[in-house]
């Protein structure tokens, strides 16, 4: 089902990125279909991460950027956050240097905490 919904909101996308292209489409409408062309490619990305956190698979333990998976984590809460008025401030550190983890339970992790 995930993927259907990639699917959907993909085609959605192209169908709103053309009609807001189209000359004759008015300024107010065009400013309408960007703000649901947006929500749909959020829904994509939401579901994107879904996928990729709900993969249940062997460990497999690969080079990761922690301060990007943190990022993702906090992208995946981000709709439970802003509705409980929860602002989240991230200092990542550019620095920081990459890991070698199973990107999967360590994003379980950072989702528990």
């Amino acid at each position: 089902m995930p993927i259907e919904i990639n699917k959907s909101a993909d085609r959605c996308n192209r169908f709103l990125s053309t009609a807001a292209g189209k000359a004759e489409c008015p300024d107010d409408i065009k400013d309408e279909v960007r703000i649901i062309a947006d929500g749909s490619k959020r829904v994509a990305d939401i579901v994107k991460r879904l996928l990729t956190f709900a993969r249940q698979t062997k460990p497999i333990r690969t080079l990761t950027n922690l301060n990007e998976l943190i990022d993702n984590t906090l992208k995946l809460r981000e709709y439970v956050l802003k509705t409980a008025n929860i602002t989240v401030v991230t200092r990542f550190d550019p620095e920081l240097p990459w890991s070698v983890i199973d990107p999967g339970q360590v994003q379980q992790v950072f989702l528990t905490l």
